[in-house]
């Protein structure tokens, strides 16, 4: 008989393995995307007949080049993992005629940020939004903050991959809630059910190397260790009162 926690944790493996990863940013970094101007996107493995019909624009941004004679702007160049302050980016770099360079954030976080705070969305301040959509979250009163590049991301460097020492984190929360007893079996049942080699197959990255998964740490709370739950759960200081 399944028990509820392991429904619990199949529940978010089949969400997730429903869900194909794309494939890693593509750069694009001369016109026409190589020496033989082909424009041919090699890497680019989501669009097909039947939902292409979808492609629209998502975004757009005005830029203060001048135009020259017949020339304004010229097609932008993509490099992706590109270092910065707040981790790695892609960026658009685009030409002007009035000998203008523009790096441009793809992610386009501003007009994210301003869309999401408004009064009618969720309502919050700004700079709440922009530092969640950073990557920089506080854990603690203090400001102590947690930063991740790979926080809010959907398939790249393997962010919807699962793995079963995640599995084995869930499992240990719901002991720590009193959900469910602490057990050898139980801890394996639960790992068991985070399959990476099936979530590799449907992807299509069966055989290749992926990402390897941040060590698990919740946003506040000790180091997870799965061979050392009791640990683990002796290090808080709150939890579920045994009787």
């Amino acid at each position: 008989m399944r028990t509820p926690f392991v429904a619990a944790i199949a529940a978010v493996i089949c969400s997730t393995a429903l869900i194909a990863a794309p494939p890693p940013p593509a750069d694009w970094l001369t016109d026409g995307g190589d020496p033989q101007r082909t424009g041919w996107q090699r890497n680019e493995t989501i669009l097909n007949k039947d939902n292409v019909k979808g492609l629209a624009v998502r975004w757009k941004t005005k830029l203060d080049n001048e135009p020259r004679e017949m020339h304004s702007l010229f097609p932008p160049m993509i490099a992706s993992n590109i270092p910065t302050r707040d981790g790695p980016k892609e960026i658009a770099i685009e030409a002007g005629s009035s000998d203008n360079i523009y790096g441009i954030d793809t992610a386009n976080r501003d007009e994210v940020t301003a869309i999401l705070a408004a009064p009618h969305r969720i309502g919050v301040a700004g700079e709440v939004v922009r530092r969640t959509l950073d990557g920089m979250i506080k854990v603690a009163p203090d400001g102590t903050v947690r930063a991740s590049d790979r926080y809010l991301l959907v398939g790249r460097k393997g962010a919807t991959r699962p793995d079963p020492v995640q599995a084995a984190w869930l499992y240990a929360q719901m002991v720590r809630w009193g959900q469910t007893p602490m057990s050898a079996d139980g801890l394996r049942t639960a790992m068991a059910v985070f399959r990476p080699d099936l979530y590799d197959t449907a992807s299509g990255h069966a055989g290749k190397p992926m990402a390897t998964s941040d060590p698990i740490g919740a946003f506040a709370g000790p180091a997870f260790d799965p061979a050392d739950i009791a640990g683990h759960l002796a290090a808080f200081a709150i939890g579920r009162q045994k009787p």
